[in-house]
């Protein structure tokens, strides 16, 4: 559901900072729990 919004803000910051951007990514992804975005499907 928030998927598209970090996407929208992950391409806003690609422009600032690709590797930034990863971290917000990466950590928005470990705080929810799932490893593979792919398969969001997966809720606990």
């Amino acid at each position: 559901m928030v998927w598209w919004f970090l996407l929208l803000e992950g391409l806003a910051h690609f422009y600032f900072g690709r590797i930034m951007a990863w971290h917000i990514i990466k950590g928005a992804a470990e705080k929810c729990g799932i490893q593979n975005i792919s398969t969001h499907s997966t809720r606990k």
